[in-house]
């Protein structure tokens, strides 16, 4: 079912859904999730909105690797494979792994909350770390904390200001620091908390070169706020006018160059 505003289509198709068990404890969630990211025109993001999965469930996720238990090697392509809102590739593909989802929902602009019933909410917390772009919260047995739930974590989400650096370049270093409106410097990852509509948060961005060995086959970086479409591309430019590591030349003498540009 494509994103709706109609909820009686939305309970029609859920009412549909076949009920099936299986024998290992683990569910397939972050295939449906990594599915509901990527295959944008089957759901339905609008490219400009600030979007939100919500991911509900009472038990643990299998893992990439967990596949290799029924003979499936091929490893997860990341890219969709709905066909009549079916995914098609659970028997002859392995399960995302944790990169790959943290990696998908930054490059989608998208934030996840992970509603999870009972002590199985304490193994999702425990992967927050590797999901930057996730939240988890305790779901009530009988989900009536649902909607404040996911109001709490919108409104939670709407009050950070966090960023990240994409496409890194061996040799270059990146040090972000923010300036939140409480007066507090934090870390670009760490970021600013508990920031209203109209503040402003200030970022302290230094890039630096350490030599001449920087790698040839990037020449840009990009800085993003997570869950927002917006990002800062640094195009770098080097000019080496001499060989640092070259012990006969005086290191006193010897310039190394970088131009940023940003676009």
């Amino acid at each position: 079912l494509s994103l709706t505003d109609s909820v009686t289509e939305f309970r029609n198709a859920v009412r549909k859904q076949k009920l099936s068990g299986n024998i290992d404890a683990p569910e397939g969630v972050f295939d449906a999730m990594l599915q509901a990211i990527v295959c944008q025109g089957e759901i339905g993001w609008r490219k400009e909105a600030k979007r939100l999965l919500l991911m509900m469930t009472d038990q643990t996720s299998h893992l990439a690797l967990d596949s290799k238990l029924a003979g499936i090697v091929v490893p997860n392509d990341g890219k969709c494979h709905l066909r009549d809102n079916v995914y098609i590739r659970s028997t002859n593909m392995e399960h995302p792994s944790l990169g790959q989802l943290a990696e998908k929902l930054t490059d989608n602009n998208i934030i996840a909350v992970l509603a999870v019933q009972g002590s199985t909410f304490h193994w999702y917390e425990d992967l927050l770390p590797l999901l930057p772009s996730a939240i988890a919260k305790q779901l009530e047995p009988t989900a009536v904390n649902l909607k404040e739930l996911v109001v709490d974590a919108y409104q939670k989400l709407l009050s950070e200001v966090k960023i990240q650096v994409e496409n890194p370049i061996r040799g270059i270093h990146v040090n972000i620091t923010a300036l939140c409106p409480d007066g507090t410097r934090k870390p670009g990852m760490e970021g600013c908390t508990n920031v209203k509509s109209n503040d402003k948060v200030l970022l302290n961005i230094t890039v630096t070169m350490n030599g001449c060995d920087v790698a040839e086959d990037r020449n840009y970086i990009v800085i993003k706020p997570i869950g927002f479409n917006e990002t800062t591309k640094i195009i770098i430019h080097k000019n080496c006018n001499c060989q640092c590591d070259d012990s006969s030349r005086h290191k006193k003498i010897c310039v190394d160059e970088a131009f940023f540009r940003l676009q």
